[in-house]
């Protein structure tokens, strides 16, 4: 097998870096055997890129040019350093940079932090950025502390990713932040040809909105 040269452009330590990488091989994903011509309306094209070694740098947010196409990095890749059994050792899945996936969300994670007077608050941490699009599902009414009211229903739809899969639609540690309003979660399905999608579903929080 024979790989080719990809522009990598990412970010590390704050700094924006830009690189050219050799030897990549680039395939289209397996799962999705339609050309981009059969593609449905709206649905990014994507490659898969195996990196050989000994490149680790992390792909989180990275975009990738490939034969003047720019593609962004799903997840956060990180070799297989004890069951790859070629010199290609880190694999990611990248989807063409549309406009399709033009909107921005922020995944957040509960934490429990204790004050100095000793009592205990929830605070939220930021995880991590995730492109997508957002569509307002049910407009409501704006959750309020004093009332019990509908709130707005939000769906995000995403590229696949491990971390978002691994999303828990039960637990109350995490939500997301759109347009600067946090949303509870309350589903995480998987959708698109071959699963290649992720929606998640969150419910406008009137707690921690300035």
């Amino acid at each position: 097998m024979r790989g080719r040269a990809v522009r990598v452009e990412r970010v590390e330590d704050g700094e924006t870096v830009v690189e050219t990488v050799d030897g990549v091989l680039v395939a289209r994903p397996q799962t999705n055997s339609i050309s981009d011509a059969d593609q449905p309306e709206a649905a990014p094209s994507a490659v898969d890129l195996a990196f050989p070694r000994p490149y680790c740098a992390s792909l989180r947010g990275a975009s990738v040019e490939v034969d003047g196409r720019s593609y962004r990095v799903a997840g956060n890749p990180a070799p297989d350093r004890a069951n790859a059994p070629t010199r290609w050792w880190m694999v990611a899945r990248a989807y063409e940079a549309a406009a399709w996936y033009s909107q921005t969300a922020v995944i957040e994670r509960a934490e429990h932090v204790r004050s100095e007077c000793g009592d205990v608050r929830a605070a939220w941490s930021r995880c991590f950025e995730v492109s997508c699009t957002a569509e307002v599902v049910s407009a409501g009414e704006e959750a309020s502390a004093k009332a019990d009211a509908p709130a707005r229903t939000v769906r995000l739809t995403a590229p696949y990713s491990d971390e978002l899969a691994a999303l828990d639609p039960d637990a109350t540690g995490y939500r997301f932040v759109w347009e600067g309003d946090p949303y509870e979660i309350k589903s995480v399905e998987n959708v698109g040809y071959a699963d290649d999608r992720i929606e998640i579903e969150g419910v406008l929080s009137w707690q921690g909105r300035s």
